[in-house]
């Protein structure tokens, strides 16, 4: 008889979800649904401290399992519990516990959901799972500081005087500077992102919005080249992307405007 103080998560521990995922496509995606349904039968106020355990407990590694796309599918279906799901990712990346790489998981599975492999997976959810996910990573993606010590040739052969020489000849050079650790996550979002998506309902999702307000939240310059630099693109879409710089620089004049 299993115990009354068992928890939702416990009954996963030896479950499929952190398998490999199938090979077969539609037996993958039916256990997504499956456990996807699952964890929206347990969204009460527990539920962000259960699913940060689960993430926990998984990241980081570089094996691919079900649990990975079930993250992605479940924040596509239920955005408004898209925080409980990013907040211990983001919290591994920003105290360096998880080292992001778009390639592996989780990052890869929520790139991937930006971007479907299907025309018909675009809709008004998706749109919305979309402005959620850059939502919060730019919420959070606040300047860090970090100090760099350049240490003389004498202080680095001679370490048992480090601590009474710094003043004189230790650290040559002090500099605070600031990097976004979110900014590639984001980047590599929005360069997956379809510029502009016509739904089934006919309705026209543009996201010039989402790049725009990146932009001027993160004031990330690197990351806004990297998105305006895309050297492989074609001459109808540089052409595209210049006409949306303009609209960017407009909406960003507003952003500014409405912050004053």
């Amino acid at each position: 008889m299993a115990s009354s103080c068992e928890r939702w998560i416990d009954s996963l521990q030896f479950s499929s979800l952190f398998w490999s995922p199938p090979q077969d496509a539609q037996q993958r995606k039916d256990q997504i649904t499956a456990y996807v349904e699952y964890f929206g039968q347990f969204t009460s106020e527990q539920f962000p401290e259960d699913i940060a355990e689960l993430i926990r407990n998984c990241y980081p590694s570089k094996e691919l399992r079900l649990f990975d796309d079930v993250l992605a599918i479940f924040v596509l279906h239920h955005p408004e519990h898209g925080h409980a799901v990013f907040l211990p990712i983001i919290s591994c990346i920003i105290d360096g516990t998880q080292e992001y790489d778009r390639s592996i998981p989780p990052f890869a599975s929520f790139i991937s959901l930006v971007c479907p492999s299907s025309e018909n997976e675009y809709s008004e959810q998706w749109a919305l799972a979309c402005g959620e996910i850059l939502r919060i990573l730019t919420h959070y993606n606040r300047p860090i500081y970090k100090v760099d010590h350049q240490h003389s040739e004498a202080d680095r052969s001679d370490s048992g005087s480090l601590a009474t020489s710094n003043s004189a000849n230790g650290d040559v050079q002090q500099e605070r500077k600031p990097f976004r650790p979110l900014s590639p996550w984001i980047t590599d979002i929005l360069l997956a992102a379809p510029l502009e998506i016509e739904a089934s309902v006919g309705s026209s999702y543009n996201l010039i919005e989402f790049h725009a307000i990146f932009m001027f939240v993160s004031q990330d310059e690197n990351s806004v080249k990297n998105l305006m630099a895309l050297s492989y693109c074609t001459e109808e879409e540089k052409l595209t992307w210049n006409r949306q710089c303009k609209c960017i620089t407009v909406y960003i004049n507003a952003l500014v405007f409405a912050t004053c």
